[in-house]
């Protein structure tokens, strides 16, 4: 017989499996999500990973997002040339950050901002998966929306106005500053 000390094996693997766990819960706990893509030869690209909080946030079903789903499929119309024009970058070695809207199953259509790390495999001369990270962007573009908004309003009464309209400060001892 022979033995062996697979002491450092087994170490190993219970760190693997505690740093897996801790992964697992980081993701579960993330409002926003992450996700791993690979890409076939052809271009075909197939759903690696995807963290919990994405289900969450899109309120889709992993049966509802099966082999054929895609980003296409819940792309804002407005926002789908940019974005795919985006995505052919990613394919192409480049990382994207980009600002889209996507259909959700629980809050309608939403803001999100993703960023994209290609993986480039030199032995293929090619892109063979990339990283992706999704932040929910909505509350920032709605109050800059409304700012925005609220400035042109401003601008316009502005306009309007037949006389004029000034500001000045007094000072206590009754001096006038501008």
């Amino acid at each position: 017989g022979a033995v062996s000390d697979i002491t450092a094996e087994k170490e190993a693997e219970l760190a693997l499996r505690d740093s897996e766990a801790r992964y697992r819960k980081v993701s579960e706990l993330i409002s926003d999500y992450a996700f791993s893509i690979n890409v076939d030869e052809d271009r075909t690209l197939h759903r690696n990973w995807l963290t919990p909080s994405y289900f969450r946030l899109m309120g889709f079903t992993e049966e509802d997002i099966d082999e054929g789903f895609s980003l296409k499929m819940v792309l804002h119309p407005d926002d789908e040339e940019a974005e795919l024009a985006n995505l052919e970058k990613v394919l192409q070695g480049e990382t994207v950050t980009s600002e889209f809207r996507v259909w959700t199953k629980s809050e309608g259509y939403i803001w999100l901002q993703l960023l994209r790390e290609p993986v480039w495999d030199d032995e293929q001369g090619r892109v063979v998966s990339y990283f992706g990270a999704a932040r929910n962007i909505t509350l920032e573009k709605t109050a800059t929306q409304a700012l925005q908004e609220s400035e042109e309003r401003y601008r316009i009464v502005n306009e309007l106005i037949s006389d004029y309209a000034f500001s000045a400060r007094v000072t206590e001892d009754g001096e006038i500053v501008n």
